[in-house]
């Protein structure tokens, strides 16, 4: 079954991130939103298995990530991504410099074996 991921941001980030994830199999974005409230109201509706944020945006790095992040049921992984400066950071605080479409897509698979 495909990780199923929602991209938070705005422009090239939100459109590179949709061409480069649909080549990609066990990948599937359900949807995109602006916002943390756009993406809140899109977790309820879309159950995301991975937010993909972008981490330059400063809004979306300060927003409270509460209310999307999902209950302990159906808990959601967030990996902040930020293109200008090549790193990603998966919620747990692992943070990988020099990151690659190939360290992306790990992130991703590890949701899908949890």
């Amino acid at each position: 079954m495909p990780t199923r991921v929602l991209l938070v941001g705005r422009g090239l980030f939100r459109d590179g991130l949709e061409r480069a994830l649909a080549q990609e199999p066990a990948v599937t974005v359900v949807g995109s939103a602006d916002t943390w409230r756009e993406a809140q109201a899109q977790v309820l509706e879309l159950k995301p298995d991975v937010l993909i944020v972008d981490h330059a945006a400063k809004a979306l790095r300060q927003a409270d990530m509460t209310p999307v992040l999902g209950t302990e049921s159906q808990p959601i992984k967030v990996i902040h991504l930020t293109l200008a400066e090549n790193k990603m950071v998966v919620y747990d605080q692992r943070q990988v410099a020099d990151v690659s479409l190939v360290d992306l897509l790990s992130a991703l698979k590890s949701t899908s074996q949890e």
